[in-house]
């Protein structure tokens, strides 16, 4: 298909405007990111039920119940460039100023690894799923392409603390060998509204290709949703698996994938078949209908296919499917970076030393950027604004300041 052009230029103007707007109003969120609802974020409720679900309440009287543990790791993934100590200093400030029971003294480092270690990560993993399980799916117009709810899905690695214990996680392969950190793979699926997260999958990079973690978040998507993907995620086996589970799909594919026309649309666009192959590159005999549609961007050269479910050309339009389509790469790669960048920073390593505490620590990390990102979306419909128009910088900056000084609050 030709004659869909998109005008890029006026995305990119969009989002830099949403983004001076954010910056000119750093005060939207000041008063929605207190401590308290960084915690009540967490209802007291869940931590009960998933420490008894996970026999990790403790059976006799400590300085570091797991009941206060459960909230280090999230508190970890808020200050991961702070020493245990610091951080734990802040946990107390809001279960202090909670009125909530906790430590009257500093612990020393090695009773709160111990500490870590008796909780284990089943509790914060059982708890990161209740609270995705939880969050509901925003009914604002831009949440939505047709009453569908918009997805993307991407992955990424992070670099681990190097122990003997963490090396069956796998290194990064260079031009000089391994690389100097273990290293965890991630894919997750994303709500293209609000950035917060839908599911999540992790493994080592040993063993674990990107595709192969994407077929279990695949394997969960839900019906009602469309989900983006560039041309990485394509092949005959995740496209039917994702396919089963209702949701639609909108992915761009590689351009030496053959795609025949068999029906030209009225919008240009066209349908074809795509086909399964065994090792041998025979065709199985198994196949499946795709819409496809062909486009360039304004002023360049390449050119983008995607293909979709959405086989009537008349309730989706090959140019509205175009212009959607971007929106993955703003939330796919903006979670990427909230978590890499702002929340994690450069160079930093998950601190945990065995592959249980970096499970811990990792949930940990989504719990707190899942609750961050619940704050600005309630911050953001309450003054009447969309979610991107808030800096999720700016807003952990809020929190943290606030966690460092909770007892100012009014």
């Amino acid at each position: 298909m030709t004659g869909y052009w998109i005008k890029w230029q006026r995305h990119l103007e969009s989002h830099h405007m949403e983004d001076a707007q954010a910056h000119r109003e750093p005060n939207l969120l000041s008063n929605s990111t207190a401590v308290a609802q960084i915690l009540a974020a967490i209802p007291s409720e869940w931590v009960d039920s998933v420490l008894t679900s996970t026999c990790k309440h403790n059976q006799r009287e400590r300085d570091l119940p797991s009941r206060l543990m459960i909230y280090f790791p999230i508190l970890l993934g808020l200050f991961m460039q702070l020493p245990y100590g610091e951080v734990f200093r802040r946990l107390q400030n809001g279960f202090e100023w909670l009125g909530l029971e906790t430590s009257e003294k500093l612990p020393s480092e090695a009773a709160m690894v111990k500490a870590r270690q008796r909780l284990g990560f089943e509790p914060l993993k059982m708890l990161f799923e209740r609270l995705i399980a939880s969050t509901p799916t925003s009914d604002a117009p831009a949440a939505r392409y047709r009453g569908l709810a918009l997805t993307a899905i991407d992955g990424c690695v992070l670099d681990l603390e190097n122990s003997k214990e963490n090396a069956v996680f796998g290194f990064s392969r260079n031009e000089g060998g391994n690389g100097w950190y273990p290293q965890l793979r991630c894919v997750a699926v994303v709500n293209a509204y609000s950035r917060t997260l839908v599911d999540v999958e992790y493994g080592a990079v040993q063993g674990n290709c990107e595709q192969l973690l994407a077929e279990h978040v695949l394997a969960r998507l839900k019906e009602g949703t469309l989900n983006l993907a560039d041309r990485l995620y394509f092949s005959f086996k995740a496209w039917t698996i994702a396919r089963s589970t209702g949701a639609h799909l909108l992915w761009r594919v590689k351009k030496d994938l053959k795609l025949t026309p068999c029906e030209i649309l009225a919008d240009g666009s066209y349908l074809s078949h795509v086909y399964e192959y065994d090792e041998g590159r025979h065709r199985t005999g198994n196949s499946t209908t795709v819409r496809v549609i062909e486009y360039k961007l304004t002023g360049g050269k390449e050119t983008y296919r995607l293909v979709t479910t959405l086989l009537d050309c008349s309730r989706a339009p090959a140019e509205e499917l175009a212009r959607l389509y971007p929106i993955r790469y703003w939330t796919s790669e903006g979670f990427i970076r909230e978590i890499k960048t702002v929340l994690r920073q450069p160079r930093i390593l998950l601190r945990s030393k065995s592959p249980a505490m970096v499970a811990q620590e990792l949930y940990g990390l989504f719990v707190a950027h899942h609750v961050v990102r619940l704050l600005m979306l309630e911050a953001a419909e309450k003054h009447g604004r969309a979610p991107a128009e808030l800096s999720f910088t700016k807003t952990v900056y809020v929190v943290r300041r606030h966690l460092t000084e909770s007892r100012e609050f009014p």
